[in-house]
C-alpha cells in the first residue's frame, strides 16, 4: 500500500545517479524556479522519494521531480532521499500519485487525472474492490483466509491523501466523463465548475471546445451547456406546438411576427395627409386589430412592430392578448422621417411571450439596436426575420400582415400590403 508509512530511511544520494522515468505530471518551469529559490534560501524541507530500480542498486525517482530538477539547477551534487521499499511499478506509482495529491499543487484537471490513474492501479492491485465484481464468482478479501479486506477505492484514496470521499468520487467522475482531460490542463477550462460542465457535453462537443481552449482561446463549457439546454428547450417547444396543432385540427404557431396596419391620423391634414398609412395599404383601428387574435399556441413568442406614436397601443394590445412583455429590438434607420416631437429615425419590435418560451442562451443574444436601410413603405429589413429564425430554428412560424413576399418557412396570416409605393414615401 502507498503512503508515508511505507518509507524507510532518509539518506543523501548523488543526483547524477538518479534515474527519472516518464512522469504522470509534466514539469512546470515556473514551479521549478520557485522551488529553486526557496531551496537556495532554506534548503530542501521535504526529501524526494526513490526506490531501487528493478532489484539493482540504481536509484529510481518515485516522487519529487520538481524538487530534483530545482536541485539540478542549483548545482547540487546530492539530495536527501527517502528510500521506498523495492516494490513493483504499480505500488511505486501509487506513492508518486499520493504525494502529488497530498502536496495540493495540482490543478483541478491534474487532480482528476491523478485520481483516475490511482483508481486504475488500485483496482488492479485489489480487484475485489472494483464496483460490480462482488457476487460474480470472485472471492472478497474478507472471504480469503487470514486476509484483511481492502477498503473501497474512494475510502482508501481519501485516507491516503487527506481528501474527502466525495471529492475523490467527483474527480473520478470528471476523468471518466472527459476522455481528453489531459488536454484541458493549463487551459481556461481547467477549473472545477468548467470540468463539471464539460462532463455534461457530448464527446464531439467536448473535443471541439477542448481544441479551442488548447489553442489559447478563452472558452467556457458552462456557457456551452446552457446553449445545449436552450437548443433542447427550443426543439421541445417545436414538438409541443406541432402536437397542439394536430390535436386542435388547426394550425397554431410558437413564433408569430406581427406588423399591425395601425391607423394613424396626421395632426395636420394639409401637411401630413400624404404620409398617412391609408394611402399605402388598408389600415385597421385598434379594436379591429385586437379582435383578430394571433393563432398562438399555448406556449408562444410574439414579435410586434410599433412606431413611437403607436407604442402605447402596442403595449395595450399585448395586455388584451394576455401576453407578457419581455424585451425590444430597435431598428435604427438610415434616413430620417417627419415627426411632431422628434424627427423619427427608428421603429421598435416588441417581444412578448405566452406560456413557457426559452430566452436565448448566454452568448447567443443579438444587440438590441439593429442598423438597416429603409425599404418600401412599412417593409421591414430581412435581418429581423433572420434573427428570429436563428433563435427559433424549429418552431412553426407565421407572419401577420406581411409586407412583401413571405420568407421560406413562414406562413401568412392577415392582409398583405402591395409593394408599389415609392421608397421615398417611407416614414
Amino acid at each position: 500500500m502507498s503512503g508515508a508509512a511505507t518509507r524507510l530511511v532518509v539518506r543523501q544520494i548523488r543526483i547524477e545517479s538518479i534515474v527519472v522515468t516518464p512522469r504522470l505530471r509534466e514539469l512546470s518551469i515556473p514551479r521549478v524556479n520557485a522551488l529553486a529559490e526557496s531551496m537556495r534560501q532554506s534548503g530542501l524541507i521535504h526529501p524526494i522519494t526513490i526506490r531501487r530500480q528493478n532489484g539493482s542498486y540504481t536509484p529510481e525517482l518515485v516522487a519529487g521531480a520538481h524538487r530534483l530538477e530545482a536541485a539540478k539547477r542549483l548545482g547540487w551534487e546530492t539530495i536527501s532521499c527517502a528510500l521506498a521499499p523495492s516494490e513493483d511499478d504499480d505500488r511505486a506509482a501509487l506513492i508518486e500519485i499520493d504525494e502529488n495529491l497530498v502536496r495540493n499543487e495540482l490543478s483541478p484537471a491534474e487532480q482528476a487525472i491523478h485520481i483516475d490513474r490511482r483508481k486504475e492501479i488500485y483496482e488492479r492491485l485489489y480487484p475485489e474492490t472494483k464496483h460490480g465484481t462482488a457476487g460474480n464468482g470472485r472471492k472478497k478479501s474478507s472471504q480469503v483466509e487470514n486476509s484483511t479486506p481492502a477498503p473501497r477505492f474512494t475510502v482508501d484514496a481519501a485516507a491516503k491523501t487527506g481528501r474527502s470521499v466525495a471529492s475523490v468520487a467527483r474527480d473520478a467522475t470528471r476523468a471518466k466523463a472527459i476522455p481528453q482531460i489531459a488536454d484541458v490542463v493549463g487551459t481556461s477550462l481547467d477549473k472545477g465548475e468548467e470540468l463539471d460542465a464539460l462532463a455534461k457535453l457530448a464527446p464531439d462537443k467536448q473535443a471541439e471546445i477542448i481544441g479551442r481552449a488548447k489553442a489559447g482561446e478563452r472558452v467556457r463549457a458552462k456557457l456551452e451547456v446552457k446553449k445545449v439546454k436552450r437548443a433542447e428547450k427550443e426543439a421541445a417547444l417545436a414538438e409541443r406546438t406541432k402536437a397542439e396543432s394536430e390535436k386542435l385540427g388547426t394550425k397554431v404557431y410558437g413564433v408569430i411576427l406581427i406588423d399591425p396596419p395601425w391607423r394613424f391620423e396626421p395632426w395636420s391634414r394639409e401637411s401630413g395627409l400624404d404620409r398617412a398609412a391609408d394611402n399605402h395599404y388598408p389600415t385597421m383601428t385598434f379594436e379591429e386589430i385586437a379582435e383578430r387574435r394571433p393563432p398562438a399556441a399555448q406556449n408562444c413568442v410574439i414579435f410586434l412592430w410599433t412606431t413611437g406614436p403607436m407604442a402605447h397601443l402596442a403595449h395595450k394590445l399585448l395586455d388584451v392578448w394576455e401576453l407578457e412583455y419581455r424585451a425590444q429590438l430597435i431598428w435604427a434607420k438610415d434616413r430620417t422621417a417627419h415627426g411632431y416631437w422628434f424627427r423619427s429615425k427608428h421603429e421598435v419590435l416588441l417581444v412578448a411571450v405566452k406560456g413557457d418560451v426559452p430566452a436565448p442562451a448566454p452568448g447567443e443574444q443579438f444587440d438590441s439596436v439593429i442598423e438597416a436601410a429603409v425599404r418600401r413603405h412599412s417593409e421591414k429589413p430581412a435581418i429581423f426575420h433572420e434573427i428570429i429564425e436563428k433563435l427559433f430554428q424549429n418552431v412553426p412560424k407565421c407572419e401577420m400582415y406581411a409586407r412583401g413576399a413571405l420568407r421560406e418557412g413562414w406562413d401568412p396570416w392577415g392582409n398583405e400590403a402591395p409593394l408599389d409605393i415609392d421608397p421615398g414615401d417611407a416614414a
